[in-house]
């Protein structure tokens, strides 16, 4: 995991549906709006440099507010300080990589700019668990929708690890509709010309990748045998344009304690669609970090994991074997000009998100259509990455 990508910020996504109960833009009264220092904090037993970010509640409609200039520091039970400085607003990084270790405790302070001081109960991690297998299932989905469910099994032979939460990063490749190799270009002359040129980078072929935003969890607590089985991570409609080529997924399994565990099923309990037009909250969601200053709150829970990954790849045909891929979900119905429309298209060069297609010297006709059908870097980066296998 790339230590920049690797936090998903669960608490700052549901702070509108904790303090507002939001799904779009209403109308909403705000006067009892509080100012919370919301902590996302997981460091793993992976050598790297660890990263903690801090933020602000805020009022619906509004963007998330980072807290800057903070003192983030994570001290063993040895007495070593893991000091971390703040890299990109709200975002620190350890100064150092480092790497938690099973027999020992991790407590963490944050002092903030404005004086206010937070400190973490002593955390221990827990053994690791297995990863065991991550898939792809077709199936149909609870509302009748056929697509693909990205599956997990994990276990822990010694039943220690009996509490886990996923995260997943998952990329998939992008064909532009349109294939052609030269460019069209307006020269600065009086008046204005046209010129084909060859294409100076790829646009055929790009990648993106996206990082989960929910909250993940599930147990083995019940179980007799230590396993968790068949826990769904995602779902993915078979229209969906992410698998109309190939797609990976890489699975991040996080061990957590029961407290942590708990901490995030109140988290997923009040985001749920059942809860988000509830008025009046049952109360304040406590974590294990708490503020020196009692008149102060703060949300968040500093975890110390044990993590597994494993990514797997699938084309479309791997899993859908017939049937028409996912269509191409823009329109790219091309326009054509010609030599009498030059101004015209020119005027479209110039001014519109478009791209060109080919020109028939017989007919003497362009062709452009949309930039994002003919050119995939507007969707994603032509830069292959490193683990894709094609």
């Amino acid at each position: 995991m790339k230590p920049n990508k690797n936090i998903i910020i669960f608490l700052s996504v549901v702070m509108c549906w904790l303090f507002f109960g939001c799904t779009e833009e209403i109308q909403l009264e705000t006067q009892d709006f509080e100012d919370i220092l919301v902590i996302n904090a997981n460091i793993t037993d992976e050598q790297k440099q660890q990263q903690i970010t801090l933020s602000r509640t805020f009022r619906a409609g509004l963007t998330e507010v980072k807290e800057s200039n903070a003192s983030v520091v994570v001290r063993d039970d040895l007495g070593n300080n893991f000091d971390f400085r703040e890299v990109e607003p709200g975002n620190y990084f350890s100064d150092v990589s480092f790497a938690v270790q099973l027999d020992r405790t991790y407590t963490l302070t944050v002092a903030t700019a404005d004086g206010n001081t937070y400190n973490s109960n002593s955390v221990k991690p827990i053994s690791t668990a297995f990863l065991e297998d991550v898939r792809a299932e077709t199936v149909v989905g609870a509302n009748g929708v056929e697509g693909v469910a990205i599956k997990v099994d994990s276990y822990d032979p010694q039943q220690t690890a009996k509490y886990f939460r996923y995260e997943y990063e998952e990329t998939y490749l992008i064909q532009s509709l349109f294939n052609t190799s030269s460019d069209l270009i307006v020269l600065p002359s009086n008046p204005p010309q046209l010129r084909i040129v060859p294409k100076t980078k790829e646009e055929n072929i790009c990648y993106n990748t996206l990082f989960s935003n929910e909250i993940l969890i599930a147990s083995s607590e019940q179980t007799t045998d230590g396993r968790v089985r068949n826990f769904e991570i995602k779902f993915l409609a078979r229209d969906d344009f992410k698998v109309r080529r190939r797609y990976s997924i890489l699975v991040h399994q996080f061990v957590q304690s029961r407290e942590a565990n708990a901490f995030y099923q109140s988290l997923k309990d009040f985001s749920s669609k059942e809860n988000l037009f509830i008025q009046t909250q049952p109360g304040f969601i406590t974590g294990n970090i708490k503020p020196d200053n009692r008149n102060q709150k703060v949300l968040g829970f500093f975890e110390v994991s044990m993590v597994n990954s494993k990514r797997i790849f699938f084309n479309f045909r791997d899993v859908f074997t017939d049937g028409f891929l996912p269509r191409y979900p823009f329109e790219c119905t091309p326009e054509e000009f010609n030599l009498q429309q030059i101004d015209v298209l020119i005027s479209r060069l110039r001014s519109a998100r478009v791209k060109f297609l080919s020109f028939d010297p017989e007919t003497r006709i362009y062709s452009i259509a949309s930039d994002v059908c003919v050119d995939c870097t507007v969707l994603g980066t032509n830069i292959k990455p490193d683990f894709w296998i094609d």
